[in-house]
């Protein structure tokens, strides 16, 4: 009777300890409004979105209460497996919305495991870094826009991480940059608007570097991708031995440039990559949607790894006979709005500033018969110096530019699709003047010269308001061990 009662005693103290586990696993409910005060961070009484996310447990989900949340440094998600997201029915904009706007810092993820959905997350004044840092493994971010003025929209630090339904704009770096120092990731990028304004060599649209020991795969499905001029839609270099492979379905972007170590690929022959005019129009609901005529419309990838039942704005995906290629759903309903700046660039009311112009760039005469630039437009670049280290090879020039302006340099190897990027350099000139200029390449740049003499193509470019010059000249390294 006694060895019963003690069998018993045993099976009730298992359940019980397992009950408590799972409860512990699943974690609280915590919400945050923009009036919340206080430690309770309950339904009744929310607190503030800092103290919802910055005392959080493992395992927590945190909903926020829309509305605007006005931030002056970084809000930082760092236990695991947090659920960060807007409460069910929000949908995230520029003006309504749960909408985190960060006068410096942005929403940073260390946590692995992490999730953020529903969330407008925006660096409308400048800030110190991109609004959406996804810096723990294995998060996910969804129904995500992320807008930066100063710099890339969305910045991604970590492996096995994916990003679906998310736009990620910047006026003046990467809309996306993935990066990884060590370590193996496949990163999914699904249904993504990937968006630069900013011209010179920082203006990808999805801009993807490993270094360290890192092997990167990336895998671009359903996805927009825009540069600023040149264009630079798509991107990859790779640092010190490191290796990148970025693999491309059903996405729309012009131009793709591998680095050294790197590939860019349709991964089959029916990729259906498209590379015409997105055709996308700003809405009344202040969304980047594909207008009627839009290639994007039903020409999505049926892949649903990672897919969600509804896009960035909360509307049914797919809402046609497929679904769309981008982070919004064509919408025959919603009426567009007037968009001075440019189709890319968010139309007045949203809250945004207008992109500061670059300074006006000296006239110049018109192009001869044959295409080829006039002689005022010859931008006047010194022979580069090539200085070989033991574990990198340094390309040095000087640039006389006529005006304030963006400088930008590259140094490649090879042609058509062989063609390598060794390094790009990028610099600002405040006013007319000469300025040095130092493109930096790395470890797999200098194993190549050990093996045998390299031919390099160096490009200088000065761009000042929609005006780009360009200087090209070609330089024989011998071969060094």
């Amino acid at each position: 009777m006694r060895r019963r009662h003690r069998t018993t005693a045993f099976v009730c103290a298992a359940v019980l300890a397992s009950l408590i586990s799972a409860t512990a696993s699943q974690g609280a409910t915590r919400h945050a409004a923009p009036n919340g005060s206080g430690p309770t961070c309950s339904e009744a009484v929310p607190c503030s979105i800092v103290t919802a996310v910055e005392f959080a447990a493992n395992g927590d989900e945190i909903l926020i209460a829309e509305g605007e949340y006005t931030l002056s440094s970084s809000l930082n998600a760092s236990r695991s497996n947090l659920s960060i997201s807007s409460r069910p029915g929000s949908a995230p904009s520029l003006t309504s919305g749960a909408r985190l706007k960060f006068t410096a810092g942005g929403l940073t993820i260390f946590g692995s495991g992490t999730s953020v959905r529903g969330l407008a997350v925006i660096s409308p004044f400048g800030g110190t870094t991109a609004p959406l840092r996804i810096y723990g493994a294995g998060a996910t971010a969804t129904r995500v826009m992320a807008v930066s003025v100063s710099h890339p929209g969305c910045d991604v630090n970590a492996a096995n991480v994916r990003l679906t339904y998310v736009m990620c704009f910047s006026f003046s770096s990467h809309g996306l940059a993935v990066s990884l120092r060590d370590g193996t990731s496949t990163t999914r990028v699904q249904n993504v608007l990937a968006i630069s304004q900013q011209a010179g060599a920082q203006a990808s649209g999805i801009a993807v570097e490993a270094s360290g020991t890192a092997r990167l795969d990336v895998a671009i499905i359903n996805t927009v991708a825009r540069g600023g001029p040149p264009e630079q839609d798509i991107t990859a270099r790779a640092l010190d031995g490191a290796r990148s492979t970025v693999a491309v379905t059903s996405s729309n972007y012009r131009d793709r440039t591998p680095g050294l170590g790197t590939s860019i690929t349709a991964p089959t022959a029916a990729s259906f990559n498209q590379t015409a005019d997105p055709l996308l129009v700003w809405g009344s609901d202040f969304s980047l949607r594909p207008q009627a005529g839009s290639p994007l419309i039903d020409r999505g990838s049926v892949l649903a790894v990672g897919a969600t039942s509804e896009d960035l704005g909360g509307g049914a995906t797919p809402r046609g006979g497929a679904r769309d290629i981008g982070a919004y759903e064509h919408d025959s309903v919603l009426p567009p709005v007037a968009t001075p700046g440019g189709t890319m660039t968010p139309p007045a009311g949203s809250g945004l500033p207008a992109p500061a112009p670059l300074a006006t760039a000296p006239a110049t005469p018109s192009a001869t018969a044959n295409g080829d630039p006039g002689p005022a437009t010859t931008l006047v670049v010194t022979r580069a110096r090539v200085a070989v280290q033991r574990r990198a090879i340094r390309v040095r020039t000087r640039v006389a530019v006529p005006a304030a302006g963006v400088v930008t340099q590259r140094v490649t190897t090879g042609r058509g699709s062989k063609l390598r990027v060794l390094c790009s350099a990028r610099i600002r000139s405040s006013a007319a003047g000469t300025i040095p200029i130092t493109c930096t390449m790395r470890r797999a740049a200098r194993d190549l010269l050990r093996r045998s003499t390299q031919r390099y193509t160096i490009t200088t470019a000065f761009v000042v308001g929609d005006v780009r010059t360009v200087s090209t000249q070609r330089v024989v390294a011998k071969r060094r061990r």
